[in-house]
């Protein structure tokens, strides 16, 4: 699973440097994950509508809240499922 992006929430400031680094390793980990047969799942993308949904960000303005997690999960069950039914 990708790291989020706190970047896009109001104590990340949209800091373009935390989103540098952030895409850096991401870039890593799904490479390394590929390379491996490893399922990656990207997730950084729902972080990043943080600043325009604030409903992403938790009440103390740097975690993802209940509703990013929730898209977490609807993001990442599919492969979940697959894994386990084979």
């Amino acid at each position: 699973v990708s790291i989020p992006d706190y970047a896009f929430t109001p104590f990340g400031r949209g800091n373009t440097s935390i989103s540098s680094d952030i895409d850096n390793y991401n870039n890593f980990a799904k490479n390394y994950c590929e390379a491996n047969g490893i399922t990656f799942v990207n997730i950084t993308d729902i972080t990043r509508e943080g600043l325009t949904n604030t409903a992403l960000v938790a009440s103390d303005n740097l975690h993802p809240s209940t509703l990013a997690y929730t898209k977490f999960v609807g993001r990442i069950l599919p492969f979940a499922l697959e894994k386990i039914q084979n």
